[in-house]
């Protein structure tokens, strides 16, 4: 069942015989994916900035401290992790359970390809330093500017993530 669900979902397809492999995005479909993501968080910042609790812009905090420490060499392989929980924190923030919901169906899509764009050392920092900014907004309590930033931030990302790719080709 939940191998049919996997397929259904197109993240895997049929191979030779009865087997399944998992699927590739193909370049459009990246571009797609990625236009429609950042749409989408845009909104939730946007309602994040509108919305968010004190204590949820502490959590988002540690998650950046807990970023900063990773990226600092302690744990670089959990960068991946903290990115994830910032993104996720930031949604749960817009306090929309749907939009929550289509975010997560997202995220899991393209998470290899978000692996990718965090391999290269030097966006590592950047990311984090655009994380600041997009914190920094949504307690200014500035919609607007979260959700620009938000929108760009996930559109440089995955820029990143096609010059690797060529790269690695």
């Amino acid at each position: 069942e939940a191998l049919r669900k996997l397929e259904a979902e197109g993240f895997l397809s049929k191979g030779h015989g009865s087997s399944l492999v998992v699927s590739a995005m193909s370049p459009e479909e990246v571009e797609e994916t990625f236009r429609i993501r950042a749409v989408l968080e845009g909104l939730a910042a946007h309602l994040a900035a509108e919305r968010a609790t004190p204590e949820g812009i502490a959590l988002l905090e540690g998650v950046l401290k807990r970023s900063e420490t990773a990226l600092d060499g302690e744990a670089p392989e959990r960068l991946l992790e903290w990115n994830t929980r910032f993104h996720d924190g930031l949604n749960v923030l817009s306090g929309s359970v749907q939009l929550q919901q289509l975010l997560q169906a997202i995220h899991d899509k393209i998470l290899r390809y978000r692996r990718i764009t965090l391999e290269v050392g030097r966006t590592r920092k950047v990311w984090l330093q655009e994380h600041r900014a997009i914190l920094q907004a949504i307690k200014d309590r500035d919609p607007a500017r979260a959700e620009r930033l938000i929108v760009e931030h996930v559109l440089r990302k995955k820029e990143t993530g096609r010059g690797i790719q060529t790269v690695k080709s």
